[in-house]
């Protein structure tokens, strides 16, 4: 077999990898996300959730000292992420919410926000910059 017959194979072989992974939330731009389900922001980025249009604002990654990929640790470590709730009518609230499972999870504005994922983890070839990093939300009733 020749190199140039392969070269339609390696195309289907692309192609068929940027196919997304069932269950993991897209970034999505600004804009109206249903009150109980995930929705990914990038840094600095808002969403307005459920019929009262509730404002989630990603502002900031604090702090990261997640293991990185190519590296084996004794612990898992953890990220925090600085995020404002402000409903409509009410004082907006500024929380951090960490990856940590038992952290993961807090009380704003009437609302549980929780923190399902936040990408990349830390690789120690390539330092992660702000407009890297997206993050999977969650607000719901409590």
């Amino acid at each position: 077999m020749r190199w140039p017959a392969l070269v339609p194979l390696f195309g289907v072989l692309l192609l068929s990898s940027c196919v997304p992974v069932a269950g993991a939330a897209a970034p999505q731009a600004p804009g109206a996300v249903t009150l109980g389900e995930p929705f990914t922001l990038a840094a600095g980025a808002t969403a307005r959730v459920g019929s009262e249009r509730t404002g989630v604002t990603f502002k900031a990654v604090v702090a990261d000292s997640r293991c990185p990929t190519d590296v084996q640790c004794i612990q898992a470590g953890e990220a925090v992420v600085r995020v404002t709730v402000a409903r409509p009518g009410q004082p907006a609230e500024t929380v951090e919410i960490q990856t940590t499972p038992s952290l993961d999870q807090v009380t704003a504005t009437g609302y549980t926000l929780t923190l399902t994922r936040l990408l990349p983890v830390p690789n120690t070839k390539r330092p992660t910059r702000v407009s890297d990093y997206r993050a999977t939300f969650t607000l719901a009733k409590p």
